[in-house]
């Protein structure tokens, strides 16, 4: 997995070197995916390689979770389309054979 860790999929173009041929690609033809954090809104605790979907099409993976047992909700760190990394998006992760929601 860390040959597709980049700085832009992390939202971090200010820390872009130009002479880089990945970031500068990235930089002309899009980000295809968003490093994001995530909130599930049901039981469940998110692990690595889940995936995430949006209306039933698979829109990402999730890359570590846990539960914060003090509050009882799962949280979770995943890559997403860009696009649907913003603040409230509301997706769902596979747990098992159930679809939980999630708000990023």
């Amino acid at each position: 997995m860390a040959d597709r860790i980049r700085r832009l999929d992390e939202g971090a173009a200010h820390v872009v070197v130009p002479d880089q041929p990945v970031l500068e690609a990235q930089q002309k033809n899009g980000i295809p995916e968003r490093f994001c954090a995530f909130v599930l809104k049901d039981r469940g605790i998110p692990r690595t390689g889940m995936e995430i979907f949006k209306d039933g099409k698979k829109v990402g993976n999730v890359t570590s979770g846990t539960m914060v047992h003090a509050k009882k909700i799962g949280l979770g760190l995943g890559y997403v389309k860009f696009g649907l990394h913003p603040f409230g998006t509301k997706l769902e992760v596979q747990i098992k054979e159930r679809m939980v929601p999630i708000e990023i």
